[in-house]
């Protein structure tokens, strides 16, 4: 019988990643193999995973909101995200000593670029994947 831990939808694909499968019916959880499934559903940490889906999400927020600013930003979030990728390592390549003067469109840029990347810094030191999953990368960050 196998003892479920909920630990996210990346639980299930790393048990069928190691050709195993894992069903409920009726409230009871099926295993192809109870005593290897369990073993995975253990030792499974689910927080890189986690983690790295809600920096998509932080990015993907930035860049929603650089849409309000560059109203040529693509609406469909993978275009969107390009653009956010795009745009930071255009930022990044200014020399750090004519950051302090910007214009007001990359000053704005800046400021979401900011927010972003310190909502990723906080992301990265939760050290529980249940609170970064519960992580609002729209209430949470200080955007500007």
């Amino acid at each position: 019988m196998i003892n479920y831990t909920e630990k996210g939808i990346w639980l299930h694909e790393e048990i069928g990643n190691q050709g195993h499968s894992l069903i409920e019916k009726d409230g009871i959880w099926i295993a192809s193999n109870d005593t290897a499934v369990q073993g995975i559903i253990d030792s499974f940490d689910p927080l890189p995973f986690v983690k790295t889906a809600k920096r998509k999400e932080v990015k993907l927020e930035a860049a929603k909101r650089l849409s309000t600013i560059y109203d040529f930003v693509d609406d469909d979030p993978k275009r969107a995200l390009s653009f956010y990728e795009f745009s930071k390592d255009i930022y990044l390549s200014i020399k750090v000593s004519s950051r302090s003067n910007l214009q007001p469109r990359l000053q704005q840029y800046k400021d979401i670029y900011d927010a972003a990347s310190a909502a990723i810094s906080d992301i990265d030191l939760i050290t529980d994947w249940e609170v970064v999953s519960a992580y609002d990368v729209v209430a949470t960050p200080l955007w500007p």
